[in-house]
């Protein structure tokens, strides 16, 4: 058990930390949508939103799963996902407040990791 529980712990922290890199690019804005939550609006459904610029600016919603994606290009589709995406950043915390919590993950895992 101690085995499988330190890796889980090595695996978060460096989960976190290149989480906590990533954040200071400047055209990334990171924000953690906490357990408390509980269920949201989208689900664990794994989506993105492409935005091209001019002269096209096409959108595009990419659904992913483990076995295939699939492209959306109907504005209806595109509007669906933009509301989903909207209502997730205004459930997730803050940046400030995502910052803080991961740097406190980091803390704990590496205490944790210390404490062996």
């Amino acid at each position: 058990m101690g085995q499988t529980g330190g890796t889980l712990c090595a695996q978060l922290r460096e989960e976190v930390t290149v989480r906590a890199e990533i954040v200071v690019w400047p055209n990334v804005t990171l924000q953690v949508l906490p357990f408390s939550v509980g269920a949201y609006r989208g689900g664990p459904f794994p989506f993105k939103v492409y935005r091209f610029p001019e002269p096209s600016e096409m959108q595009v919603v990419l659904l992913e799963n483990h076995v295939s994606h699939t492209y959306l290009e109907d504005p209806s589709d595109i509007g669906f996902y933009a509301d989903v995406f909207n209502h997730l950043r205004a459930t997730a915390l803050g940046e400030l407040e995502s910052k803080t919590l991961i740097e406190g993950i980091i803390a704990e895992a590496s205490a944790e990791r210390d404490r062996g």
